[in-house]
């Protein structure tokens, strides 16, 4: 039954609606549910309570009146009336909630019309013993309600068993939703008990052990486990309750073996491996169950539901030995709650994760910081040294400059007069002497002359650093001009052509710039083909000090290439300005950068890659003094000038296919 009417109605609601009832109907009234309980009742007639129901076989009667009267209503008569053995007559009406009959109300007793004294003194006299006089007496009572009051008050009896099932389905409506809130309220108490305990825990375990509590709270269970299946498709226990190990009778160190790495079978098992919650109040019966190990603790019952994550199957929970039978309901809640368990667990482990992850990466960024405060303090002392032999090493150039200067000025004097004398002996001895003597002269004369031209050379070099004048705005078109004129001998002699595009004007040192083009453009008429030398004067600005172009063109030098002209080794922006250049007769020195990249490019002998560092140091020459002139220091002058103004030097060339020399200078002073 899903009603109990005395569940749903207070005894003293009922009582004072009997009472209502019989101030309205002059019947005494009754309550009595289908067992024949009494749930109410007011003005019981005398006779019945002083003779019939003291007398076992009058009370007999009186149960059977009830009993076929309940049987009429139960076989859905909307009413009974019903002459019972000891001459009264009852009336009911059935008390019904949704269709499910849970009660009966009953009017009487009563008499239809007048009663019939001889026939309840013949009764009361030889069946049961009783006084005639005073049966007499309590029966004179009993009401009695002819036929058509009777009908009138059926109805009344019909209506207010409307009335009680109507209150009383309200108030079962009422006790279900406050059974529901309770419900839910604990459900979310124990969902906020999950999460906020678990803020707290450590580990996964501890979090596992807090659900686990919870689950048991939830249901009254008073053992239980939480798992997972491990990678290997077997179960590992994540947490079991105090009670399981209080009550188990095996050794720890076997018992927390036996509980790990398990076999997916048994009653558990079926949970995991059907991924469906199962339930039984009868363990040992279940066609899965496979028992327990010796000393294991008693299963009484059993809840099973499995933990998903992800639509698979992760885990379960299992709850045992609840003191009364498990039900729906319980595995409901389960249910409810394994979605926060799950949540509760990935969450722990994720934070987990993440700290371990975030004390690795303190770790390396603690374990780098150190190695950059290292580096900064090795780099320090690096910059210290670096700074300090820099400085050393200027002191010492600028003593060997100096030295140079004063070594190469005060040799002039003497290297005159010998000069001058060895030039005396040829003159007047040259053909009064043997032809060793003449030889020996003509060496002395050779020797003194390349000695004037070595210290010349020289104390041309030391003057570099030693007698620089201030840089002013220059144009250089103009320093390359003068260049040209200083070289017009030469330059006739070998029929060469010298080509100079319009050259910007920069901050420099007018002297040593025409100094740095007439050595360029020297070298590369001196050092000609067959065909007769011609010369190209060109720039651009690039962005950095090498001019963009230097490690590219020494790849392709490296790598076998001939194109060499330094058009092809620049960027693609630079191409594109040329290209406007071309187009719209603009002058190329418009375009943007932070230095001048000027470029000498001659079609002369070439120079060896490996030769292309060792041509620029002072005093290095390739070929012999009988080939091609000079002392090997006209390059190394052309470095000093242009390191002297913030640029660098370089060649780009290969042995028989021309050479381009490149030099850049800070931009400014246009």
């Amino acid at each position: 039954m899903r009603y109990a009417f005395d569940a749903l109605l207070s005894k003293k609601m009922l009582q004072d609606l009997t009472d209502f009832l019989h101030d309205a109907t002059g019947t005494p009234t009754a309550i009595i549910d289908l067992e024949g309980n009494v749930l109410a009742g007011c003005e019981w007639q005398d006779i019945c309570t002083h003779f019939h129901r003291i007398h076992p076989e009058a009370c007999a009667q009186c149960v059977e009146n009830n009993t076929i009267v309940t049987n009429q209503l139960v076989k859905g008569a909307p009413y009974a009336i019903y002459k019972c053995k000891n001459g009264l007559v009852d009336a009911a009406v059935p008390i019904t909630i949704e269709d499910e009959h849970i009660a009966n109300l009953f009017a009487g007793k009563f008499l239809p019309d007048s009663a019939d004294t001889a026939e309840f003194c013949e009764q009361a006299r030889r069946r049961f013993g009783f006084d005639e006089n005073k049966c007499l007496e309590v029966l004179a009572r009993v009401p009695v309600i002819p036929q058509e009051k009777i009908e009138v008050n059926l109805r009344m009896l019909s209506r207010f068993a409307v009335m009680l099932a109507e209150i009383g389905l309200k108030q079962a409506k009422l006790q279900e939703a406050s059974v529901e809130v309770n419900r839910k309220n604990r459900l979310l108490q124990a969902i906020n008990t999950i999460f906020s305990e678990s803020l707290a825990c450590e580990t996964d375990k501890a979090v596992a052990e807090t659900c686990l509590r919870v689950a048991e709270e939830v249901t009254g269970s008073k053992f239980g486990f939480i798992g997972e299946i491990n990678k290997a498709g077997r179960f590992d226990t994540t947490a079991m309750s105090d009670p399981g190990w209080n009550t188990c009778r095996l050794d720890k160190t076997d018992a927390v073996k036996l509980i790990n790495d398990m076999e997916l079978r048994g009653i558990w098992g079926k949970v995991l491996l059907d991924g469906s919650p199962l339930i039984t109040n009868d363990p040992d019966s279940h066609p899965d169950s496979v028992g327990t190990p010796a000393d294991h603790p008693a299963i009484t019952s059993f809840l099973g539901l499995p933990l998903h994550h992800a639509d698979r199957v992760i885990g379960m929970i299992a709850l045992a030995n609840k003191e009364s039978d498990y039900s729906q309901a319980e595995l409901d809640d389960i249910e409810i709650l394994s979605v926060a368990f799950v949540e509760a667990l990935i969450r722990k482990r994720t934070e987990i994760a993440l700290e371990q992850h975030q004390k690795h990466l303190q770790s390396m960024v603690e374990e780098k910081a150190a190695e950059l405060i290292q580096s900064y303090k090795d780099l320090q002392a690096e910059v210290r040294e670096r700074k300090q032999a820099q400085e050393e090493l200027k002191a010492r150039n600028e003593e060997l400059e100096q030295f140079a200067y004063v070594a190469s000025h005060d040799l002039q004097e003497p290297l005159r007069m010998v000069a001058s004398y060895t030039q005396l002996l040829a003159n007047r001895y040259k053909d009064k002497l043997d032809e060793d003597a003449n030889d020996f002269i003509t060496f002395a004369v050779d020797g003194a002359g390349r000695m004037k031209t070595l210290i010349n050379d020289l104390l041309e070099y030391s003057r570099v650093g030693t007698r620089g004048k201030p840089f002013r705005p220059t144009d250089c078109g103009s320093a390359a001009a003068d260049a040209v004129e200083n070289l017009k001998i030469s330059i006739e002699e070998t029929h060469a052509q010298v080509q100079c595009d319009r050259l910007p004007t920069v901050m420099a040192d007018r002297t040593q710039l025409v100094q740095l083009f007439q050595n360029l453009i020297g070298n590369a008429v001196k050092f000609h083909c067959d065909e007769p030398p011609c010369v190209h004067i060109s720039t651009r600005q690039v962005t950095d000090i090498w001019g963009s172009a230097q490690a590219s063109a020494n790849n392709r030098l490296e790598s076998g290439g001939t194109d060499l002209n330094i058009d092809t080794v620049t960027d693609q922006t630079e191409m594109e300005a040329e290209q406007k250049h071309e187009n719209n007769h603009e002058s190329p020195i418009t375009t943007h950068g932070n230095f001048w990249l000027f470029s000498v490019k001659d079609n002369g002998i070439g120079i060896a890659p490996e030769f292309r560092e060792r041509i620029f140091i002072i005093f290095q020459r390739l070929h012999g003094k009988s080939t091609y002139s000079g002392t090997g220091i006209g390059l190394a002058i052309c470095k000093k000038i242009v390191e002297r103004h913030g640029g660098r030097i370089w060649v780009e060339s290969q042995r028989g296919k021309g050479s381009t020399f490149c030099f850049t200078l800070p931009c400014g002073g246009d």
